[in-house]
C-alpha cells in the first residue's frame, strides 16, 4: 500500500464519520425550514446510524471476498452522490432517502 492509498482511505473514513455527525448542527434549521418537529428532523441521524450499523457486517463479509478496495470506491461514490442529491432535494422525504444512500456508502467504507 502506498502513501496515496493511505491518504484516500483515511479521508474516506473521516468523511463517513463526519457525515454521521455533521447533521447535528443542522437539525434545528432543517426542522424550521420544512416546518417539521425536531423529532422528525433528528430521524436523519437515527436512520443514518442504524443503516450504517445494520449493513456493516454484511458488507464486511462481501468485500472480504471480493476486495476492500472495491468497497471503498463504491462506498465513496455512494456518499458523494447522496450528498449531491441531498443538496438538490426539495423535500424532507427526499433528504431522508438520500441519507439512507449515504449510510449505505458509509457502511461499505467502515470495514476498511
Amino acid at each position: 500500500m502506498n502513501n496515496r492509498d493511505i491518504i484516500i482511505t483515511s479521508m474516506l473514513g473521516f468523511i463517513s464519520t463526519f457525515e454521521a455527525t455533521m447533521i447535528l448542527i443542522a437539525v434545528p434549521t432543517i426542522s424550521n425550514f420544512f416546518t417539521i418537529s425536531h423529532f422528525y428532523a433528528s430521524l436523519l441521524i437515527t436512520i443514518y446510524v442504524s443503516i450504517e450499523a445494520l449493513l456493516f457486517v454484511p458488507f464486511a463479509m462481501v468485500f472480504e471476498r471480493i476486495g476492500l478496495k472495491i468497497g471503498m470506491v463504491i462506498g465513496g461514490l455512494l456518499i458523494f452522490s447522496g450528498g449531491v442529491m441531498i443538496y438538490l432535494s426539495s423535500s424532507f422525504l427526499e433528504i431522508e432517502l438520500f441519507r439512507v444512500l449515504q449510510a449505505t456508502g458509509a457502511s461499505m467504507i467502515l470495514p476498511t
